[in-house]
């Protein structure tokens, strides 16, 4: 027996409002879910800057973003290791979207 979906009421297809889950659409349900995450990320960060982690114990023993930074040295090294390796994790990724564009569709999903 196949699974059909999951339907609601009537033997209609359940559907997040605004319709943003119809099927041609996927490339904009992606984009508006890394939106509001994004979003929530930085209202979390903006409410609790200068704070990285606040202490439940005492304001004064708060990680603040100036404590939590790491020496010049470090982080000059770790960018230049981030400008090596994030364009080969890129090309990783086109790669492994490019070879497997094809081989997973709606049929074999539904």
């Amino acid at each position: 027996r196949r699974h059909r979906g999951a339907r609601g009421r009537g033997g209609r297809r359940a559907r997040a409002p605004g319709g943003a889950a119809h099927p041609q659409r996927e490339g904009w349900a992606f984009v508006a879910t890394a939106l509001a995450i994004g979003a929530s990320t930085a209202v979390l960060f903006g409410a609790l800057h200068p704070a990285v982690l606040p202490s439940l114990v005492d304001p004064a023993f708060d990680l603040t973003v100036a404590g939590a930074a790491s020496a010049p040295y470090t982080l000059g090294l770790l960018s230049w290791i981030g400008v090596v390796f994030l364009p080969l994790v890129v090309l990783y990724q086109s790669w492994s979207y490019w070879v497997f564009r094809r081989r997973v569709t709606r049929a074999h999903v539904s």
